[in-house]
Order: C-alpha cells, then sequence, then structure tokens
C-alpha cells in the first residue's frame, strides 16, 4: 500500500506542476504575441487647435515585422489647414517630402537595403490652422496609393489609421 500511495503523490504532484510550467508558459505566450506578432499599424495621432495655431502631429508604427520603405500620401482639408514641415521620425534613414495643396507625399526609406523593424515615430508633420477656419473635425487620412514594402520588394499592407484636428 506504501508504493501504491507514493505513485499516486507523485503522480498528483507532476501533473500540478505540468499545470502550473503550462499556465506560466501560455503567460509568456501571450505577451508575446500581443507585443510582437499581428498586423503592422500605422497611425495619427489626433490634436486640438485653435484656428491660427501650429500642430504638431506624428505617425507612427506599431508591431512592424520589417518594412525597408514607402511611399505615403497624406490628405488633409486645404481650406481650413495648410501644410509647413515635415521632420524625419526614428524608423527611417531617408524621407524626402513633396506638398501639393491638399495632401502630402513622401517617400521613406532605409539607406541600406535592408528593412527595419523598429517601431517607433515615422514622422511629424506641422500644419498651420488658417486663421478662417471653421470650428469642427478636419481629418487627416492615408491616401489610398500609400504602399510599403519589405527590402524584397514585397508588398506589406499595414492597417493605416488617420487622425482629426480639432479646431475649437
Amino acid at each position: 500500500m506504501k508504493k501504491k500511495t507514493k505513485k499516486i503523490i507523485l503522480i498528483i504532484v507532476s501533473a500540478v506542476l505540468a499545470v502550473a510550467l503550462l499556465a506560466v508558459g501560455t503567460v509568456f505566450a501571450v505577451k508575446y504575441i500581443k507585443n510582437n506578432v499581428g498586423t503592422t499599424v500605422i497611425s495619427f495621432e489626433s490634436k486640438t487647435a485653435l484656428s491660427g495655431d501650429n500642430v504638431q502631429l506624428s505617425f507612427e508604427i506599431a508591431k512592424n515585422h520589417g518594412i525597408w520603405g514607402g511611399q505615403i500620401k497624406i490628405n488633409y482639408d486645404a481650406t481650413a489647414i495648410s501644410f509647413v514641415s515635415c521632420a524625419n521620425g526614428n524608423v527611417f534613414d531617408e524621407c524626402e517630402v513633396n506638398d501639393v495643396d491638399g495632401s502630402v507625399n513622401l517617400l521613406l526609406n532605409q539607406s541600406e537595403l535592408k528593412s527595419s523593424d523598429i517601431n517607433g515615430i515615422i514622422a511629424t508633420l506641422s500644419f498651420k490652422i488658417k486663421e478662417n477656419a471653421k470650428k469642427g473635425d478636419y481629418k487627416i487620412e492615408f491616401d489610398k496609393s500609400t504602399n510599403f514594402c519589405d527590402e524584397n520588394a514585397e508588398i506589406i499592407e499595414p492597417i493605416l489609421e488617420g487622425g482629426v484636428i480639432t479646431v475649437k
């Protein structure tokens, strides 16, 4: 009877340890997946301003699995907002900007032919709210023509989330 009792206790202890290890492993796996796996997201922040104000609006990338470069077109309401400047962020090495009334075109890439998996601010755009801007929300949106690729010229399709400048 002693051998049988020892065997049962050993089986129960082993089962409890296995369940505990499984639970700890699951927690770490969920944290890893939540932070590192999933669709890449590129999103603008939103801001509130008064007419006549200058506004800096950053857009950033999260869950970056490797992007070498991109051609980004950002649309805005030129009747209420004017583009002032663009500052490159910490994700891409090179940033070229072309402003056409109502849209900003950015050409971003790494200086070497190697994709970046850095998460962070892609660029910060500065806008001037026109003095005659009416109160309300003005969307800052990614155009459908926006595209990204990796070092092998494979198209990357991140989720693109625009922002809003609310004029009070």
